[in-house]
């Protein structure tokens, strides 16, 4: 509210430089002739300042980052009921997500999220899938991407919601944290099946190579739906952390999905 009555009298300002032009330059064209140089030298300076109260109206409208904001803003993990797509935004699919949503303070409720969806992630948007969002406490319902001040704490609660559910284990999530960079190739693979919706829970022998040039063997697991496990496949090699006093479970990044299109 606070922010609507500053960009009111913002608009208010430039309303008035507009008027007060109009009647210095009147005054001036009457006195001296149709046009002079001191009416339009009048002119121009006041549509600079009219111009620059006027985007400084419209950044206050539409602030960049709505997180900062919010004095209420609240975390959690969301998993996906459905979708639905909903039109294009920008040339891009936007899709309205139905999910089912753990927040930071224990609550579950039902939320929507409307979010658009590359084609290269729209083959990872299924069923089941987890995502952090951010949410503000009297608008719980209306979920967000986490951006913002609420980004890193939304980030940690998935992290903490994961290791809760066994998506992820202790020594995994700290190699991940706090880990060194190496690149790995599989040597073997092997599956528990379907343990989460659309989740399959892969356990990979791997060769490890660090940046000094050394290599030594480790394993991982890695939690990933059927699109995931085929671009996981394509890799040439993973990208990996490792904790050099813990080298026998490595943290992996899934790699990114190719372009499509």
């Amino acid at each position: 509210m606070r922010r609507f009555l500053i960009a009111f009298l913002q608009l208010m300002v430039v309303a008035a430089f507009i008027r007060w032009s109009v009647y210095v330059f009147a005054v001036d064209t009457s006195a001296g002739g149709f046009f002079t140089e001191n009416s339009l030298g009048i002119a121009f300076g006041i549509s600079f300042f009219a111009l620059i109260f006027a985007l400084s109206f419209l950044g206050s409208l539409y602030p960049t980052n709505l997180a900062k904001y919010w004095k209420d803003g609240k975390v959690g993990v969301g998993e996906v009921q459905t979708y639905e797509h909903r039109g294009l935004k920008n040339g891009v699919r936007n899709y309205r997500i139905a999910m089912q949503v753990e927040g930071e303070d224990g609550a579950v409720f039902d939320g929507i999220l409307s979010v658009p969806v590359g084609k290269r992630r729209l083959p990872a948007l299924h069923q089941g899938q987890i995502l952090p969002v951010v949410y503000r406490a009297k608008k719980p319902k209306q979920l967000y991407v986490p951006h913002g001040p609420l980004k890193e704490r939304a980030q940690l609660f998935y992290d903490f919601y994961c290791l809760r559910t066994g998506r992820v284990d202790q020594l995994t999530l700290n190699a991940g944290y706090y880990g060194l960079p190496g690149r790995a190739v599989i040597a073997q693979e092997m599956s528990d099946g379907l343990v989460f919706p659309g989740k399959e829970r892969l356990h990979l022998d791997l060769s490890v190579f660090t940046p000094d040039g050394h290599q030594f063997p480790s394993t991982a697991t890695v939690l990933v739906d059927a699109y995931q496990k085929d671009v996981l496949h394509q890799a040439r090699y993973l990208e990996v952390k490792y904790l050099p006093e813990a080298l026998e479970k490595v943290a992996v990044r899934i790699p990114k999905a190719p372009k499509v299109g």
